[in-house]
């Protein structure tokens, strides 16, 4: 702990969590292959992970439940991974979707891309390729949202939580526009740059 290996041959991974509120879903009808993920997901700081080995369960749970992203298999009995790309890339299509399959075939992965999949990695999948993708589809996902967010406020009157704006009072319609922004971008997790005058309320933003 604290010290530097003595190998050099030994290879330090660096963990950065990545925040998320909504969960990155695993479909696989391998149960092996849906924990050999789910530990490298975690153990890469991403976090939380939810694994589904039926497909038919699938379009049940996203009806009810927000996800991130989704890895999804191609070769599953009951509902392939073809038609559930084609099922929530229709229903769900904010949802980004990264194919993990052992079809190494262009015409398949040409496919999938053109019906809406996010990236297409064949297996076995090599794990900093797999971490970078999900990484892009959760940033992907997060902007997406915010875009989204964003726009909703534009378009509001009212300032949703107003209690953390309590401190500041204002009836100056600039302010409030100011506040509805800063409630759109608050999600994010991103850096936020605030700039401005002494006195005019930086800390308290």
């Amino acid at each position: 702990r604290g010290t530097l290996p003595q190998n050099r041959n030994q290879v330090i991974r660096m963990i950065e969590p990545v925040s998320t509120t909504f969960p990155v879903l695993l479909v696989d009808d391998e149960p092996q292959v849906l924990r050999s993920m789910e530990m490298l997901l975690r153990s890469s700081g991403i976090d939380p992970v939810l694994a589904v080995d039926d497909s038919r369960r699938v379009m049940p749970l996203l009806s009810g439940h927000s996800v991130a992203a989704i890895l999804l298999d191609l070769s599953m009995p009951h509902i392939s991974g073809e038609e559930l790309l084609e099922s929530i890339t229709i229903e769900h299509p904010d949802i980004p979707i990264i194919i993990i399959t052992a079809t190494n075939d262009l015409d398949t992965a040409v496919k999938c891309v053109r019906m809406g999949a996010f990236d297409y990695l064949v297996k076995p999948v090599d794990e900093d390729q797999l971490i970078s993708s999900v990484k892009r589809a959760m940033e992907m996902s997060a902007l997406r949202n915010e875009v989204l967010t964003l726009r909703e406020s534009i378009f509001e009157r009212d300032v949703r939580n107003k209690e953390a704006f309590a401190d500041i009072i204002t009836c100056d319609a600039a302010m409030l526009a100011i506040f509805r922004y800063l409630v759109a971008i608050a999600v994010s997790t991103q850096p936020a740059l605030i700039t401005g005058e002494t006195g005019t309320g930086k800390d308290l933003i």
